[in-house]
């Protein structure tokens, strides 16, 4: 689990300029923090024992509808 906790924290830190919305949920749910930008470029290990908040969805479900439709302008249909 240390090590699954680790690569999450450190893609959280990798994907921060395309997804940072989700990489600030990611930090908030791993460090108990708001500042994801604190931590900079650097990575930020787990602390053994550390409480971890409940994990939530970082991104709302798509209706399917959507998706269906998504795939129909990509097929040309």
């Amino acid at each position: 689990m240390w090590v699954g906790l680790n690569v999450i924290a450190t893609l959280r830190t990798v994907f921060y300029p395309y997804l940072s919305g989700s990489a600030d949920r990611i930090h908030s749910m791993l460090f108990n923090e708001s500042d994801t930008l604190g931590d900079g470029r650097t990575r930020r290990d787990i602390v053994t024992g550390s409480s971890i908040e409940t994990p939530t969805p970082l991104s709302r479900k798509l209706d399917d509808s959507v998706v269906d439709e998504e795939n129909r302008r990509l097929t040309g249909e």
